[in-house]
């Protein structure tokens, strides 16, 4: 391989090692009995890999290099560069979801995607459930109560309430097998017992939290530039953001001075928001059948050719994801 390939290559080997989740989310089945090793060493060792990493990158010049290869250098550069920027922040000393997110995301994936006959895919989560325990002590171990927000706390908390219902009692109902429903139901009860202990560690966490979210102004107009590579810092975003909402401000109450004769368009928008489903049940119906409508506009007019078999699913996010994510799960 060209040098800039295998540097490439070397450092998604390394985060793949790093995070077998992510490895097994993107397909690389090989990584699916795996748990992300969550111990403070492992963090501090991914920082200074990040840093090693980078200093081989940035010695890679443009000669040689592909219009591909280019890119890949300088994506691999900026991702690399928001790790740096963040590794004195330490996140995984202040936010629970660093614990529990490979947990939910390393067991849903699974089955979302089944890759692989349904009895390997039991055998990966039964593995990866009984890693749990110890995910759950190096997260006690790890979250610092004078680092930690109350409110990011109480959301970890919630999120894992939300998991220990889908390991105990929606994960089985993926297996068709009755005997491997059995097994990851056990397994699921295991794992359940330390995410309750977790449960109850940040309930008390977050009784005494004291720390902030707040990444700062120099921090995040780093996150800017050098992770997003935007051409503007923290504070112009802002500035833009504002003559944003400036122009959509005189927008919108022009066009509720159109619809209904008045510029208050906040009160026109809470009055329409009057027709609306009452149940959760009505409003997914309810998406469900307006996302028909469009599939079947798309069918007609042939603006977009579906592939035979395709279908699109209006279904519930899974419980974990709803305390955190405040809209729809893709």
């Amino acid at each position: 391989l060209p040098p800039a390939q295998a540097l490439v290559g070397d450092l998604l080997a390394a985060d793949f090692d790093a995070s077998p989740v992510l490895a097994s989310g993107l397909g690389l089945t090989d990584y699916d009995e795996r748990l992300d090793d969550l111990s403070a060493d492992a963090f501090r060792r991914r920082d200074a890999d990040a840093e090693s990493f980078l200093a081989r990158i940035d010695a890679v010049t443009d000669e040689g290099l592909s219009v591909e290869d280019t890119i890949d250098r300088d994506l691999a550069r900026a991702v690399l560069r928001g790790r740096m920027i963040l590794a004195d922040w330490e996140g995984w000393r202040r936010d629970p979801q660093v614990y529990t997110s490979p947990i939910s995301s390393g067991l849903f994936t699974l089955f979302l995607h089944r890759l692989r006959p349904e009895r390997e895919l039991v055998d990966a989560a039964v593995a990866r459930l009984s890693q749990v325990g110890r995910a759950v002590e190096q997260g006690i171990v790890n979250l610092d109560a004078t680092l930690a927000h109350p409110l990011i706390v109480e959301r970890g908390a919630n999120a894992a309430r939300g998991l220990v219902r889908y390991v105990r009692e929606l994960l089985p109902a993926e297996v068709g097998d009755a005997s491997d429903r059995e097994r990851l139901a056990a397994a699921g009860a295991g794992a359940a017992v330390h995410l309750e202990r977790w449960i109850a560690h940040l309930d008390d966490l977050a009784r005494h939290a004291s720390g902030t979210w707040q990444l700062g102004e120099s921090r995040y107009s780093r996150i800017l530039g050098e992770r997003e590579v935007l051409p503007y810092d923290a504070r112009l975003l802002r500035e833009r953001g504002a003559a944003e909402f400036a122009r959509l401000d005189t927008e919108m109450g022009a066009l509720a001075r159109e619809a209904a004769g008045t510029d208050d368009y906040v009160e026109l928008l809470r009055r329409s928001s009057e027709d609306h489903p009452r149940t959760e049940d009505a409003m997914r119906t309810g998406y469900a059948e307006r996302t028909e409508q469009a599939r079947e506009f798309l069918r007609a007019t042939g603006l977009v050719t579906l592939p035979p078999g395709e279908q699109c699913e209006v279904v519930p996010s899974p419980v974990f994801q709803r305390p955190v994510l405040g809209v729809a799960s893709y």
